[in-house]
C-alpha cells in the first residue's frame, strides 16, 4: 500500500489514505508526509483530515479541490503518534485554501479553510490542552494559533522558535490632540458645533478609531451624541489599512494597480470592490485567470486589509460557453451573510453591474457592523473554459 500511495498520481487517493492512516505502522505515515506539500490540494486536506475525529461534523462541498473526511484511527502506538504529530505540524505551514467547503467540525465552524487550519484542529482534538488551534477564530488569530502551535512542538525538539506575527501597529493620536475633541462630544455641544468635532476627529483617520470606539463605550445609549459617534467609529473602522497583492508571475495592470492605491487609506464601500471586480472583468491582467478579491477586518480596530491574488488556473466547466466561476463569501463576527456563487456567469453578464446585487448586499451588511466585529468579504472571478 506504501508502495501504492508512492505511485499515485491523482487527486483522488480514496481508501488509500485512510488504510495508511488507521494501519498503525509508523512507515505508513512516514509515507504519507513525505513530500506532502508537492501532492494536489485535494490529497493534502485528504491527508491531514484522516487523523481527526468523525464523530461530530459535517460538510458542505461545492466546487473542486478536494474535501476533508475526518478518519479518527483510534488510539496510536507512541512511535505512530510522534510522525503523526510531526506530519500535523509541517501542516501548518500549508496555506493554500479550499474555496466553497464549508460546515463544522466538533462544534467549529468554517468555510473555505487552509490545510494548515485543518491540520491545527487535528493537533487540537488529538493533543487536548498541548495545542490550541481554534478552526473558527477569525483570519488573524487562526495564523497566530498555528505559529504558537509549531513553537510547542519546535520547543520539543530543541529547534529556534519562530516569531509570532505581530498585529498592525496604528500611530496613537497624541492625547493633547484627541482628548479636547473627545471632550467636546462627551459634553454634547450645539448640533453644529458636533459636527464640526466630528470631522475633526476624522481627519485624524485611523489612529483616532480606537479612542473613539472607547469614547462609544463610554456614552450612555440617551446620549445626543451617541448615534453620531457611533457613525464616526464605523466610518473610521472601515478604512483601508494596508493592500496586499499576491507574490506570482501575474502583476496588476496599470488601472487595477491604480484601484488598488487608491483604496488605500479610505473607508471601504461596496462600490469599489465592485469596480476592481469590474476592471478585471472586462479586461484580465495579461496572463491571469482572474482574481481572489477579499477584504478582512479583525476585532483589534486595525483597520482593513484588501488583498488581491490575480489567478493563473482555470476552473472546469460544464457546457460550450466560456465565462466565470464566481465563489463568493461574507462572513460577520464568525457568522455567515453570504455563501454561494458557486455556478456559471457569462462574460456579459459579469461586466453588469446587477451581477454583484447579492454580493453588494451582503458586504454593505459587514461594513455596517460596529468596529469590534470582525468580517470577512471575498469574491472570486475565476475563468471557466
Amino acid at each position: 500500500m506504501v508502495a501504492e500511495w508512492e505511485r499515485f498520481q491523482g487527486e483522488d487517493p480514496e481508501g488509500l489514505v485512510g488504510f495508511l492512516a488507521a494501519c498503525g505502522k509508523r512507515e505508513a505515515i512516514a509515507a504519507l508526509g513525505k513530500g506532502l506539500r508537492s501532492r494536489p490540494l485535494a490529497v493534502r486536506l485528504a491527508v491531514v483530515s484522516a487523523f481527526g475525529p468523525g464523530g461530530n461534523w459535517s460538510i458542505s462541498s461545492t466546487g473542486p479541490g478536494g474535501s476533508i473526511g475526518p478518519g479518527e484511527p483510534g488510539p496510536l502506538p507512541a512511535a505512530v503518534a510522534e510522525e503523526v504529530e510531526k506530519l500535523l505540524v509541517e501542516s501548518l505551514d500549508d496555506t493554500e485554501e479550499r474555496e466553497g467547503l464549508s460546515g463544522s467540525w466538533e462544534g467549529k465552524s468554517f468555510s473555505d479553510p487552509r490545510v494548515c487550519d485543518i491540520a491545527g484542529h487535528v493537533l487540537s482534538q488529538r493533543w487536548k490542552g498541548k495545542y490550541e488551534s481554534d478552526l473558527s477564530a477569525p483570519l488573524k488569530a487562526r495564523d497566530r494559533q498555528r505559529f504558537q502551535d509549531m513553537n510547542v512542538w519546535r520547543k520539543e525538539q530543541k529547534l529556534p522558535l519562530l516569531s509570532l506575527p505581530q498585529p498592525r501597529a496604528i500611530p496613537p493620536v497624541p492625547k493633547e490632540k484627541i482628548e479636547p475633541l473627545l471632550d467636546a462630544l462627551r459634553q454634547a455641544r450645539p448640533k453644529a458645533k458636533i459636527e464640526e468635532t466630528l470631522n475633526a476627529i476624522a481627519e485624524l483617520g485611523l489612529p483616532a478609531l480606537a479612542p473613539t470606539h472607547q469614547l462609544l463605550t463610554e456614552l450612555p445609549k440617551d446620549h445626543p451624541a451617541r448615534a453620531e459617534v457611533e457613525g464616526l467609529a464605523k466610518w473610521l473602522s472601515r478604512i483601508v489599512a494596508e493592500v496586499t497583492v499576491a507574490e506570482g508571475p501575474v502583476k496588476p495592470d496599470a488601472e487595477l494597480a491604480n484601484l488598488l492605491k487608491d483604496a488605500k487609506g479610505k473607508p471601504l464601500t461596496s462600490q469599489m470592490l465592485v469596480e476592481i471586480l469590474h476592471r478585471v472583468a472586462w479586461q484580465r491582467p495579461s496572463g491571469s485567470t482572474g482574481i481572489r478579491l477579499r477584504a478582512i477586518r479583525d476585532d483589534d480596530l486595525t483597520g482593513v486589509t484588501l488583498s488581491v491574488e490575480l489567478l493563473t488556473t482555470r476552473s472546469s466547466r460544464d457546457g460550450t460557453q466560456p465565462g466565470w466561476g464566481q465563489p463568493e463569501r461574507v462572513e460577520v463576527a464568525g457568522k455567515h451573510v453570504l455563501t454561494g456563487g458557486s455556478g456559471f456567469w457569462s462574460n456579459d453578464y459579469a461586466r453588469e453591474p446587477n451581477a454583484y446585487q447579492g454580493f453588494t448586499k451582503a458586504a454593505d451588511e459587514a461594513l455596517a457592523a460596529p468596529p469590534d466585529h470582525p468580517f470577512l468579504i471575498s469574491h472570486t472571478l475565476v475563468v471557466k473554459e
